[in-house]
């Protein structure tokens, strides 16, 4: 499982499975939402509940694993983005769920610095606006 920060570990279905893995990180601490990962899906309504738990677990001296199936408080959203995709290069968040990120970081921060373009597949992140992959879904 990649270490994202000196507190969280992404990880998969895989990670969140292997107690040694779990062990071996000392990783005391899995959330598990309940949320569809789809347009409609309102994702956005855990954001402040499961970073304080972050958080919380942090300054207790925890570990997090924070599930991925398919960052930093203070980063844009593309920073963020390009903090996590060099940890764990195969990352795609769902469009609906890029909606939901984009909106959070105007609730927090009062301003966009990622936008959506349009593309083929539909409205996209601009950051992956040069890399072709989204074209082909």
């Amino acid at each position: 499982a990649p270490q994202i920060t000196s507190i969280l570990y992404l990880g998969d279905t895989v990670a969140t499975n292997s107690h040694l893995l779990l062990f071996s990180h000392h990783i005391g601490t899995y959330l598990r939402i309940l949320v569809m990962d789809g347009p409609a899906a309102r994702i956005s309504r855990c954001f402040d509940s499961v970073a304080a738990k972050i958080h919380s677990v942090g300054t207790r001296g925890g570990w997090t694993l924070l599930r991925c199936t398919a960052g930093h408080h203070s980063a844009s959203l593309a920073g963020a983005h390009a903090w996590v995709e060099s940890c764990r290069p195969i990352i795609r968040p769902s469009n609906g769920f890029w909606q939901q990120l984009i909106h959070y970081e105007y609730k927090l921060f009062g301003v966009n610095r990622l936008q959506t373009v349009s593309s083929l597949s539909g409205m996209i992140p601009d950051v992956y606006e040069n890399e072709g992959r989204w074209g082909l879904l």
